[in-house]
Parts: structure tokens; sequence; C-alpha cells
């Protein structure tokens, strides 16, 4: 089930979308794991996932 949602949304959200949604739901990891990581899991590259953050954060 947990794989399914994560292709779905894959196809589905946008980058900006999907990193939100993975933040609500694992606030917790970001502080532990290298955003390289976390950027692998997204489907996007360490350099989108910092222009993301940079987005939001301002």
């Amino acid at each position: 089930m947990v794989l399914e949602q994560r292709v779905f949304d894959f196809i589905a959200l946008s980058a900006e979308e999907r990193y939100l949604k993975y933040f609500e739901n694992n606030k917790f990891l970001f502080n532990q794991v290298p955003l390289q990581y976390i950027a692998s899991v997204l489907g996007m590259s360490p350099e989108t996932l910092s222009r993301i953050r940079n987005k939001l954060s301002s």
C-alpha cells in the first residue's frame, strides 16, 4: 500500500508537493538523514531539493 502511494505521488504531484507531503509525514528524518538521501527518496536531485527548501523558507 505504501509503495503504491509513493508511485502515485511521484506521478501525480510536483516536486514541491512531494517534498511538503514527505516533510509533514517524516519531520524527524530531516535532522537525522543527509538531505541527499531524502532527495533520492523523493526522486529529485539534491540541488532541486535545496532550491525547494530555500523557496519555502523565504
